[in-house]
């Protein structure tokens, strides 16, 4: 949807909320779809064997149960030991997808090359889904 046509809609009286997969204008008396109670996500805590070449770091996110609706999380990362730029690479504001009817994905972090020793930095949900844990610990360890 354009600016413009936002705008139009929001002037008429029409409610929009940011959904599921980008704006949702439900029908009216109609709610927004949202997951059954108890769906809560969390990330998990992972340890990343990566030598010394770096790669994809898959961080584990888990669904308490499967949502009918696919939902699009915010993320973000920050600096433990580990520093973004140096040993890995930092997320702002990020976002991953959890599809409709899943209940398991990852959010992926790119490791870059060199010795870490122990190093960690954290992992955090910042929106999109209701959290049980919203933080997880990645822990870098050489072989």
């Amino acid at each position: 949807m354009t600016l413009d046509v936002l705008r139009r809609l929001v002037s008429v009286g029409t409610t929009l909320a940011l959904g599921v997969s980008g704006l949702l204008a439900p029908k009216p008396g109609e709610a927004l779809p949202v997951c059954p109670p108890g769906n809560g996500v969390s990330i998990d805590d992972f340890i990343m064997w990566d030598g010394t070449g770096g790669g994809p770091a898959p961080v584990p996110v888990r669904s308490l149960g499967a949502c009918p609706y696919q939902r699009v999380v915010k993320y973000s990362t920050y600096d433990i030991t580990a520093r973004a730029g140096l040993d890995y690479v930092g997320v702002t504001e990020g976002t991953f997808t959890i599809p409709a009817n899943v209940n398991s994905t990852a959010v992926v972090i790119q490791i870059i090359s060199g010795p870490k020793n122990g190093k960690t930095f954290g992992v955090r949900l910042l929106d999109g889904a209701e959290f049980t844990d919203p933080d997880a610990t990645v822990t870098l360890r050489d072989p």
